[in-house]
């Protein structure tokens, strides 16, 4: 009898102990974990400050430390693979991305970020496929039709690149410098007035006295291409004093001047742009052709 109650002891000990021992590892497990991800965001977090600084090798050391906090987090590998394109490691880059979307097939802008990596890399039948894998699963998804037109585009379909760009700004997600896409498809068909009409269209999204820098510096194009150099000197002027410029405004400027029979105002903006710029050869063999050439007026600046 006394055998018995003691095992009879012994059992409920084992069966309220056990569940305690049990759930206190299954606490510490989740605590764990919880401060794994943390500590993976934390480390994520970082690594997107850095690559939107420029520093892609440490965005990547982050991010690989993040990953063994956290494997397969499909967040931290779509940033490792943005990391690794700015570094110029394509090859790794798709290897990477091919590794979200076989881990997460649902992501769309997964797939369409390794169809443009494909692209990058000259392979447009790799990037074509991955275009119709997404417009499969989601038919109306911008980016995707923007990929599409992008690739048409290097084909030389410049129909179906227009056609594809337009089901991009009729879709969900459409990118913001789409505009400036179609009107570039316009003008390598030669249609200027087109091509014009979608730089404006762009620009209107910008305040007036904030034009966008790299539609100033379309329009400009254009309006030289038109032979309106007044507009033209006009709008690259706004370019070169813009809070985002680089030497090519200053270029571009010089060049409708020149057209405008203002060679002595050219060379005083290349001027103006070897002080900012005065590691640029460019800029060098345009002033020494321009001063060279002053006392025909013959400069052609390009």
């Amino acid at each position: 009898m006394y055998r018995l109650s003691t095992q009879f002891v012994y059992g409920l000990l084992l069966i309220a102990v056990v569940p305690m021992l049990t759930g206190c590892a299954t606490l510490r497990f989740q605590e764990n974990h919880a401060s794994l991800r943390a500590e993976a965001g934390h480390l994520t977090r970082q690594a997107r400050a850095a690559l939107t600084k420029g520093s892609s090798q440490l965005a990547r050391r982050l991010l690989n430390r993040s990953l063994e906090c956290c494997p397969n987090d499909p967040q931290a590998m779509a940033l490792l693979a943005e990391a690794e394109l700015e570094g110029g490691d394509s090859g790794t880059a798709i290897s990477t991305l091919q590794a979200v979307a076989k881990h997460s097939p649902e992501r769309v802008d997964i797939r369409v970020r390794l169809g443009r990596a494909w692209l990058e890399a000259g392979h447009v039948l790799l990037a074509r496929n991955e275009a119709d894998k997404v417009l499969l699963i989601e038919p109306e998804y911008s980016p995707a039709w923007q990929l599409m037109g992008d690739i048409n585009q290097i084909e030389g379909s410049f129909d179906s690149a227009l056609a594809a760009y337009h089901r991009a700004a009729a879709g969900t997600e459409p990118q913001p410098g789409l505009q400036l896409q179609i009107a570039d498809v316009y003008r390598r068909q030669g249609k200027l007035l087109q091509s014009l009409a979608a730089v404006e269209q762009y620009q209107g999204r910008f305040r007036k006295d904030d034009p966008n820098y790299e539609a100033l510096l379309f329009e400009g194009e254009l309006l030289t291409q038109m032979g309106q150099n007044a507009r033209a000197i006009e709008r690259l002027a706004l370019a070169t004093g813009h809070a985002d410029s680089t030497a090519e405004s200053f270029v571009r400027l010089s060049h409708a001047l020149v057209l405008g029979n203002r060679q002595a105002e050219a060379r005083q903006s290349l001027e103006r742009a070897r002080q900012r710029w005065p590691e640029t050869g460019e800029l060098a063999d345009l002033l020494a052709s321009m001063r060279q050439a002053a006392p025909t007026g013959t400069v052609a600046v390009r």
